[in-house]
């Protein structure tokens, strides 16, 4: 039988708080040279699942971007503890009014399951609105345990391709008021099949069904974002399915961004996430905002 889903959504999850996802310190990605923006976060739940991410942001040029991202998500189990590392690069540059985008990203456990992104995106927009459009190209390898039954070493991988399209947007609908959304589409081959067979047979660890379930085939969210001065108040939902199982998730969450310092916010979250046959779970965290340069 196949392990619960350990907050599908959180465990790949690498979403940037409101004010970073316009560059450092809240402005548009082309402003200015030499700015920087560190993020520091941590998200726990009730069930122990534990997320930690740090991420930075540099301003390489006048209208040029360019990240590091590193993370690991940590969910028990009644068999063994599961864990996935995340590493990320990626450089975004504005040729006014249209940019372009380039990510690479790794997550997994190299021991069980591992996927490889490659995400290219073009947007369009300024600090009243944006549109973008984006393309993945996701290479998941699964690694049989052999806890069942010996397993050949040249049959141990398993290589499975995914291509992504989605569509995400922001606009400023009043001086005070924002809303967002973001819809992604995988199409996965019928090998992804492989995890399911291969845990009814015992191939498979805990952590390798685990993580595979992270994997949606579909994706679909919307926010709405109200600034109180420089305190900013977000409301998101999320709705996704697992391609493995087709478990839908459904994530309500609430965050509080507000000034520390003059170029520190922080940034507490709350939220609850229900998925099919599995009940719901309560989650937070805080993130930490650090800027600098210009």
């Amino acid at each position: 039988m196949l392990a619960p889903p350990a907050m599908l959504v959180l465990l790949a999850s690498t979403a940037l708080p409101a004010r970073a996802q316009g560059g450092a310190g809240g402005q548009a990605p082309g402003d200015e040279a030499g700015l920087w923006m560190l993020m520091l976060s941590a998200l726990t739940d009730e069930d122990g699942y534990e997320h930690a991410l740090a991420s930075f942001h540099l301003g390489a040029t006048d209208r040029t971007w360019v990240s590091l991202t590193a993370g690991r998500s940590r969910a028990p189990s009644t068999e063994a503890e599961v864990r996935a590392d995340l590493v990320a690069a990626g450089i975004e540059h504005d040729f006014g009014p249209i940019g372009l985008g380039l990510t690479a990203e790794r997550w997994g456990d190299a021991d069980n399951l591992e996927s490889r992104d490659w995400e290219g995106e073009i947007f369009l927009g300024d600090e009243d609105y944006r549109l973008a459009l984006t393309l993945e190209r996701r290479a998941i390898d699964v690694y049989f345990s052999g806890a069942g039954a010996p397993v050949p070493t040249d049959l141990r991988r398993r290589r499975v391709d995914a291509d992504g399209f989605g569509l995400s947007g922001r606009l400023r609908v009043a001086p005070d008021w924002q809303i967002y959304g973001a819809w992604m589409d995988y199409d996965y081959p019928p090998g992804i099949r492989v995890v399911p067979r291969a845990d009814r047979l015992g191939l498979l660890g805990t952590s390798a069904v685990t993580l595979a379930l992270s994997f949606v085939d579909r994706y679909a969210s919307f926010g709405v974002e109200r600034a109180f001065g420089q305190k900013l108040l977000n409301v998101d939902l999320t709705r996704d399915r697992s391609v493995i199982d087709g478990t839908r998730l459904t994530s309500l969450s609430a965050s509080m961004l507000w000034p520390l310092a003059l170029r520190m916010d922080l940034e507490l979250r709350l939220g609850t996430s229900r998925a099919e046959g599995f009940g719901s779970a309560l989650y937070g965290g805080l993130t930490l905002l650090i800027y600098g340069g210009g």
